[in-house]
């Protein structure tokens, strides 16, 4: 999720959950696509806390957090990863934008573009970047004919591949 997109779902919250934060409701991250006010134990993909905010009223809170909203979500991509449906969203726009092919390559070679993610926004990476053999693309045993390759790309990308990719990059060291 970018910032702008973040910011816009905070500004679609109602008064009543900015009430509900001043009485100890937090935001909860669904699926990198949507918030939910959330009050309980365990909690999961908190991006706003309401702890931080004990003693303020809901404008006080609604103010602090839209003037914060690109550093909570700098921290919550910190210690979360993004979610399947997240990345595949974005990453389909992607394949939509490039197309799908151009996500993949031979074994041993570069596609024109890889996925990497940088905080919760999966990017293209070009082949001329050195990020690029990094990131995720389909390797296929033979490059097929070009609507082949991209048939073979999105459903490397609709059965998890991808993503599982993403989560070998981001292994803890």
């Amino acid at each position: 999720m970018t910032n702008d997109q973040f910011k816009q779902l905070l500004l679609e919250l109602q008064d009543a959950d900015w009430q509900a934060m001043a009485d100890g409701s937090s935001i909860q991250m669904v699926e990198d696509v949507s918030l939910q006010m959330f009050k309980g134990f365990p909690a999961h993909h908190i991006v706003v806390d309401a702890e931080d905010y004990a003693d303020q009223s809901a404008d006080e809170i609604k103010t602090a957090v839209l003037g914060d909203h690109e550093s909570l979500l700098d921290n919550y991509y910190r210690d979360n990863l993004l979610s399947i449906p997240g990345f595949n969203v974005q990453a389909s726009k992607l394949l939509e934008e490039h197309g799908a092919d151009a996500f993949a390559a031979k074994d041993g070679e570069l596609p024109e573009f890889s996925f990497f993610v940088e905080g919760g926004v999966v990017v293209a990476e070009p082949k001329n970047s050195p990020r690029c053999k990094y990131g995720a693309f389909c390797v296929l045993q033979a490059l097929a004919t070009s609507p082949s390759a991209g048939r073979q790309v999105e459903q490397w990308l609709a059965n998890g591949e991808a993503y599982d990719h993403y989560l070998g990059i981001k292994a803890p060291i």
